[in-house]
């Protein structure tokens, strides 16, 4: 990928890599993914999770990403 004028790619799993990574939170029992390593935030579609950003929020969720972005 290092060919292409990427700024962001999204990957599913690889949990356990050192990567900044974003985890997505269904219920409380997801809660433990707070843990894995490099954890930069949290999102859930669940309204009742408190703690993370919520999907439903389109544009806080935006405004994280570009700040990360940006360093």
């Amino acid at each position: 990928y290092e060919a292409l004028p990427l700024d962001l790619l999204l990957i599913e799993g690889y949990k356990y890599a050192p990567y900044p990574k974003v985890v997505c939170l269904r219920d409380e029992q997801d809660r433990d993914l707070l843990s894995l390593p490099n954890v930069r935030a949290a999102f859930s579609l669940n309204p009742a999770l408190s703690g993370c950003m919520k999907l439903s929020d389109r544009k806080s969720c935006v405004e994280w990403v570009e700040a990360f972005l940006k360093g």
